[in-house]
């Protein structure tokens, strides 16, 4: 039988590609009963990457081997088993699933089904319902699974596409950061202001970086388990440059017991991520998972867990936090830095109030924003969670931690200062520049105020989290996390605005930071 002459198997094959089907594609295909479809995916597929579940395993194998080879069929490592169980229990998730359901008990076979491919389905991946039985099975499917009806261009013969909720998001998701070497970069406004207003912070709370907050507690964790691997789980890992940094850290002091394993949706990022590890002379320090978070069960216990800017992306956080809970160590800790603001990275309105003010008075060069190239004449509090999952649920980060877990130490900071020294208008502001330096000097000293008054309510944090209680919590002030806590649905804060010059007038800032010394 030649390869490919069926008319049926060659259009459906050109639907996988046209769907994005590739040679590392991980393919199930369920009732596998078409040995031409078959043979074309064995041929395109890496080796290993193609399994069928078929009620007569002997004819697939038979009709495979007559398309291809036996020995071909071999090197390709194709599985055919009887029992969908039997696939599930093959290993990781598909990219692909295949399923002609056959018309006798079409709606008891999809019922039982179902739930099974949802789960067999990577996050990003495609189920495929071949016609057949008609829109009644599809229907049923997409109950039954808790999938639902994807796009995909333009129709497509006798194919219904099924995928996860939200899986558009995460592919937005994944290409926004696809070639991104650096998700931290920041304009060097940034660091004037977090060199004034965050590090006494820190150095007050005891650390002297922000690598400080993850390599203390790892140090020690490493030291307490000498003879024994320290587990690291890091939560949404990306590029893993803090990852990287942290073990030549740790390399550095004569820890070498500790096992990173890099937990991400990207595959661009983890695969620089590798890169970059084995570059350094690290890579068996490191263990690389393309894992979609909002589905993730840990596999055994964890010494800690790492979230670096990480979490204002999940839609799932109690999940993830119940998971976090539940695998780490009874000494293990939970080290985060991250975003705790309005969701999508809006200003509360409060903030906004502020903002709009000083807006008004600032000159023109300083509303030019830089990513999207125009003026703003008018502060726009843009959703960021519009576009991918950008502080998705950052508001909901800080409430649900307390709810999870014991806080051992916490600083909070940022507000008001957010949109003049991030990406978008910060390049406006050259640190050189003494006008430059005193407009952001003076916005941040008004942040402080409003943040020391609790009127406005901080927008990052750094801590260090327990299962277990903690005696003395570290804090900065008397900035606690419930402080600190912006309830959406509450009065706004009651205290009066910090004062903020009339339009057009720059007064002096003081040299240093703002209003309240740090202390313990």
């Amino acid at each position: 039988m030649p390869i490919g002459s069926s008319t049926t198997a060659g259009r459906r094959f050109a639907t996988l590609i046209a769907l994005g089907l590739e040679p590392a594609s991980r393919v199930l295909d369920v009732e596998g009963d078409d040995p031409e479809l078959a043979s074309l995916l064995l041929l395109y597929l890496r080796p290993g990457c193609y399994e069928a579940v078929a009620g007569a395993p002997e004819p697939l194998r038979d009709g495979l081997e007559a398309c291809c080879g036996r020995e071909l069929v071999a090197l390709r490592k194709a599985r055919v088993v009887t029992t969908l169980d039997s696939a599930s229990a093959g290993g990781e998730g598909r990219d692909f699933i295949l399923f002609r359901p056959r018309a006798d008990g079409v709606a008891a076979r999809t019922a039982s089904t179902g739930a099974t491919l949802a789960r067999a389905l990577r996050p990003l991946g495609r189920l495929v319902l071949w016609a057949g039985p008609g829109q009644a099975v599809a229907e049923q499917m997409s109950r039954d699974s808790g999938l639902v009806e994807v796009e995909t261009g333009p129709p497509i013969e006798g194919a219904t596409v099924f995928g996860h909720p939200d899986d558009e998001s995460r592919r937005r998701e994944i290409e926004i950061y696809r070639d991104v070497d650096d998700v931290h970069a920041l304009p060097e406004i940034f660091h004037f202001w977090s060199q004034r207003f965050v590090r006494p912070k820190l150095e007050a709370c005891g650390l002297s970086s922000f690598d400080d907050l993850f390599l203390g507690p790892l140090a020690r964790l490493a030291e307490a388990r000498p003879g024994s691997l320290c587990r690291v789980a890091s939560l949404g890992a990306g590029n893993c440059d803090l990852e990287l940094r942290l073990a030549s850290a740790l390399d550095a002091i004569g820890v070498s017991n500790i096992v990173f394993e890099c937990l991400e949706l990207n595959p661009h990022m983890l695969r620089r991520g590798a890169e970059a590890a084995e570059a350094a002379g690290l890579g068996e320090r490191f263990v690389f998972r393309e894992i979609d978070m909002e589905q993730w069960h840990a596999e055994g216990r964890y010494d800690a867990c790492v979230a670096s800017h990480s979490l204002h992306h999940f839609r799932e956080l109690e999940s993830i936090f119940g998971e976090v809970r539940r695998c780490l160590a009874d000494d293990g800790v939970f080290l985060i830095h991250d975003m705790i603001g309005r969701n999508g990275h809006m200003r509360w309105p409060e903030v906004l109030e502020a903002t709009e003010e000083i807006w008004t008075s600032l000159p023109a060069r300083y509303k030019l924003n830089r990513q999207l190239q125009r003026v703003e004449e008018e502060f726009v509090n843009w959703d960021c969670s519009q576009d991918g999952s950008e502080g998705i649920r950052a508001q909901d980060i800080l409430p649900l931690l307390l709810e999870h877990f014991e806080f051992e130490l916490f600083v909070a900071f940022g507000g008001l200062i957010d949109p003049f020294v991030d990406r978008a208008f910060g390049h406006n502001f050259d640190p050189g520049d003494p006008e430059d330096r005193d407009v952001i000097l003076r916005i941040a000293e008004a942040n402080e105020e409003g943040l020391d008054s609790g009127r406005f309510k901080p927008t990052q944090m750094a801590a260090v989290l327990r299962t277990t209680p903690v005696d003395e919590p570290v804090v900065y002030r008397h900035w606690t996390p419930a402080f600190c806590l912006r309830r959406p649905w509450g009065r706004r804060p009651s205290a009066a605005p910090p004062a903020w010059p009339e339009r057009g007038c720059l007064r002096s800032a003081r040299a240093g930071p703002s209003a309240s010394a740090p202390a313990r």
